[in-house]
């Protein structure tokens, strides 16, 4: 386990080009995760993701990605659109979506997420079926995530 001394922050312009090298290098890359914009899936500081090199060819709508959306602005997002050039991208707690971006500015794809030292595929069941739900309860995404900030505050 790494002590809280030994956790180093990284801007994302330094970070994920580090992670693109890395991934090009045919290495798999593993990290915590920042931000809330994937939560109820993954959650802040607490969560890891591995990440293997993705060339936007074998994306598939619910994998999760991390991608360049604007110069140096990184996103690790789901795919909840895609075609044969482009794909569409939606945090999964965010009640919009990102937009649509060329499948050219994807740097990896998620393969395991790890969360309370417990890992799975993202190819699991269990993920698979989290992924179906969720892409497909976005309409309803807005009152289920005031449901799920209620039982949080009450668990804490």
């Amino acid at each position: 386990m790494i002590s809280p001394k030994e956790v180093k922050y990284l801007p994302n312009d330094i970070f994920c080009p580090a992670i693109q090298e890395m991934l090009s290098e045919g290495m798999d890359v593993e990290f915590t995760i920042t931000g809330n914009s994937m939560w109820p899936l993954l959650k802040h500081e607490r969560d890891t993701i591995t990440l293997t090199l993705c060339n936007g060819e074998n994306v598939k709508k619910g994998d999760i990605i991390l991608f360049e959306a604007l110069p140096s602005k990184y996103l690790l997002h789901r795919a909840t659109g895609v075609s044969k050039s482009s794909f569409e991208s939606t945090g999964d707690r965010n009640t919009f979506r990102d937009g649509t971006f060329p499948k050219a500015c994807i740097i990896g794809k998620a393969v395991k997420i790890t969360r309370k030292g417990k890992s799975r595929k993202t190819k699991s069941p269990l993920i698979r079926l989290y992924s179906f739900f969720w892409m497909n309860t976005y309409p309803l995404r807005k009152p289920i995530l005031m449901a799920l900030n209620l039982i949080s505050k009450f668990k804490n």
